[in-house]
């Protein structure tokens, strides 16, 4: 069912489908919230904060005054909850490495006691490529296992093992209705500048007219959108529940020149290549980051839109906000 059918199934039935999304403030949760009403859905947002969740939204321009706190999470019964919570933040992660576990622990038991009180509620856990470890940094095809060196931990692991130990809890209580969606990059006209992502960097100095400075080698990404997101959790709320997790996909993914020169003739984007930059990600260099998995397709999903078209439209977007 697409989003007008289903909002005019929502008209008729003067019913909305309940959704509570977890970790409301984060980047992928607030640009759900943003997007939310396009699809159609009644959405309660959640948040440790409630003031400053307000805050949050109002400096996005954000129109939302559903947001609770996660007391009364486990009170209301909803159709459909997402969680996005985690600490997605490259400066979050650098400041905290070990922060993503008990946010990660915290969150999942608090899900769990929700499904043993609603079963019938279906879960959608924003994952992330980052499950795969040291093979995430090749495109992820059948049969890529995920690998990690157990002797030589570092920080730069934690974030993977967070996630892939959360997957694996997920898969373990098989007879939950828990879907994880393992988002690679995402691109979203919510983003704050003053992060130390690639794309946040590009979008600060479109915003300032600065000069871009960028490594020698190249990489490949692929970014999803909110609208994304929300189309994928409405192809498969129009199926049976399952326990599964699928890989988020766009038509194809971007390489970091074609992206910046699309930018520099569309938007005057000046970059420059640098010598002397080193890679600063906290959770390693991945030079080629995106799924061929055909997971969705094969149950009958189908892109709308390349990494390079998400970017341009949300950049677009971004800079007229």
């Amino acid at each position: 069912m697409n989003s007008v059918a289903r909002r005019s199934l929502i008209m008729e039935n003067t019913t909305q489908i309940k959704v509570a999304i977890l970790g409301a403030t984060g980047y992928i949760g607030r640009s759900l919230v943003a997007t939310a009403d396009a699809h159609g859905f009644e959405i309660v947002s959640f948040s440790r904060d409630v003031s400053r969740a307000k805050k949050v939204f109002a400096s996005y321009n954000i129109d939302d005054q559903s947001v609770s706190s996660y007391d009364s999470f486990l009170d209301q019964n909803f159709d459909v909850v997402i969680n996005a919570t985690g600490i997605g933040s490259p400066r979050e992660i650098t400041n905290n490495p070990t922060k993503v576990f008990s946010v990660t622990e915290e969150m999942d038991s608090l899900i769990f006691y929700y499904l043993d009180k609603y079963p019938n509620t279906r879960v959608f856990n924003i994952s992330s490529g980052s499950v795969y470890g040291l093979s995430a940094g090749q495109p992820i095809e059948k049969g890529i296992l995920a690998t990690f060196d157990p002797s030589h931990l570092d920080p730069g692991n934690y974030y993977s093992l967070a996630k892939l130990h959360s997957e694996a809890k997920h898969r373990a209580w098989s007879d939950h209705n828990i879907v994880d969606l393992r988002v690679f990059a995402f691109i979203s006209r919510w983003l704050d500048t003053d992060e130390t992502f690639f794309i946040a960097e590009v979008a600060n100095c479109l915003l300032n007219d600065k000069v871009f400075y960028t490594k020698q080698s190249d990489m490949v990404r692929d970014y999803c959108t909110a609208d994304d997101l929300w189309k994928v959790i409405e192809f498969l709320c129009d199926r049976p529940a399952q326990n599964a997790v699928f890989d988020m996909q766009s038509k194809s993914p971007v390489a970091k020149f074609e992206l910046l020169d699309h930018l520099s003739l569309k938007f005057g984007l000046k970059y420059k290549v640098s010598k002397e930059l080193m890679d600063q990600s906290p959770t390693g260099q991945k030079n080629a980051y995106y799924s061929k998995s055909n997971a969705l397709t094969n149950s009958g999903f189908i892109p709308h839109f390349t990494a390079l078209e998400n970017l341009s439209s949300e950049l677009k977007a971004f800079l007229s906000l």
